[in-house]
Formats: C-alpha cells, structure tokens, sequence
C-alpha cells in the first residue's frame, strides 16, 4: 500500500481505540504534537526560500511580464477561497456576542491587523508565527534581490538550505500513519460529547472544500489557456482540429 492508504488505515485504528480505550489515550497526544512541531519546523525556511529563489532569480523585467499575464488567476483564486471561507462562515453556528464590548479591546484588535501584515521585526513574527508578514517580508526581499549584484551566491545557499527542507519534510511525512492514527485515538478517547456534533461539522466541512477545490477551480484556467492541439493528432481521435483539450 502507498503513504495514503496506510494514513487511512491509521486514522481508522485510531478511530476505534479511541472509542474503546476513552480517556487512556490522552498518553498519545505528545506523538501527535511531536509529528506537527517537525512538519512546522521546516515550513518557515522552506517557504522563505522558495520565495526569495524563485523572485531573486528573474529579472525585473521577466517579473513584470509574469506579473501581467498571471494576476487574472490570482484575482480570481483568491476570490475563490474568501468565497469559500464566507460559505463555510455562513454554515458554522455563530457563538453568541460577548455581554459587554471593550473598546480598548477593539482598537487592540486593529492593531494586531497591522502587525500581522507589516513585517516590523522578521524574526519576532516568525517567533509569533504572523505567516501574512512572513510572506510580505520574503516577497519584498525577492523582489529586491533582483537588482541586486553578486547574487548568485546567495540564491545557491537559498536553493541548498529548500532542497534540505524538502527533504526533512520527506523524511516526516513517512511518520503519518503513526501520526494519524495518535491524533484520532486522543481526540475520539478524550471529547466531550458535547463538542462531537461541532467537530463533525468542522470536518465534513473541511472535506467538502477539500474534495470541491482540486477538482474544478484550478484545472478550469489550465483548460482555457491550452493551445489547440494538432490537427493530426485530432483526426486520430475523431474530434474537430479546432477543439481544445
């Protein structure tokens, strides 16, 4: 069997010695924590990386043709996801209103907006985990590097330290069906009844976007944007020469 079907057999383990064990599974939860601290711990550098590679090698010039030809299907896949997070909003209860509104609170609240997207100090939102200014930070020092001089150098290290990441996250994604299967059995031993119908809910959710996503929005523009196919090949198949795939 391939990764994906051992992380379903996993999970379903988990399922039922949760349900038979209850609260002794709480000893697994450290295997679970333990599995998502490494999945996160070469996130930070893999992205930074693949940011700042991929920007700091074109030229301005060759960034900005690519910046015109693909924000169309930039627009259109973030109009996507806030339309699904808006239909997901609308179908989750809401939790009732606090009794008393802080004001002070609420300017808090703008504040901690601008320190999410703003990348004031690097080192203190990767500490907070501020992911918004993370991506700002490497997409301004991408951008950047492209005038830079002597660049090379620094775009091998950047290239050296993604591959290094991808291959740790390789090596940790073999560990998912332990992963699974301790994160199910301590979530199905230790809930309270009253929390089962929202978790439910949270994941039939969740696998509806996920299975609905892959299948329509992305491959739509890849179908639009093919050239058409030859003419010889076409007759092959009994199809018009016009046709595109």
């Amino acid at each position: 069997m391939n990764l994906a079907w051992w992380v379903l057999v996993g999970g379903s383990a988990g399922l039922f010695t949760g349900l038979f064990f209850g609260d002794y599974c709480a000893v697994l939860k450290p295997v679970g924590a333990a599995y998502l601290m490494l999945m996160q711990s070469v996130v930070y550098p893999y992205v930074i990386c693949s940011l700042l590679l991929g920007l700091g090698r074109l030229t301005p010039k060759t960034a900005a043709k690519l910046f015109r030809a693909s924000w169309p299907f930039y627009l259109l896949a973030w109009g996507l996801v806030y339309a699904s997070m808006l239909a997901l909003s609308a179908a989750i209860p809401r939790t009732p209103p606090p009794p008393v509104l802080d004001a002070a609170a609420l300017l808090h609240g703008r504040a901690d907006l601008l320190s999410l997207l703003l990348p004031a100090n690097f080192f203190a939102d990767i500490t907070s985990n501020q992911v918004p200014a993370v991506v700002i930070f490497s997409l301004l020092f991408g951008i950047a590097l492209q005038k830079a001089k002597g660049k090379e150098t620094l775009l091998s290290v950047l290239d050296s330290v993604r591959q290094a990441s991808l291959t740790i996250w390789n090596w940790v994604v073999k560990l998912a069906p332990v992963a699974v299967f301790a994160m199910i059995a301590e979530t199905a031993g230790t809930v309270e009844p009253a929390q089962a119908g929202s978790l439910l809910l949270y994941l039939g959710l969740f696998l509806a976007v996920r299975c609905f996503w892959p299948s329509w929005p992305f491959p739509w523009p890849s179908r639009c944007s093919c050239p058409s196919r030859p003419a010889a090949s076409s007759a092959s198949l009994g199809t018009p020469s016009s046709s595109r795939w």
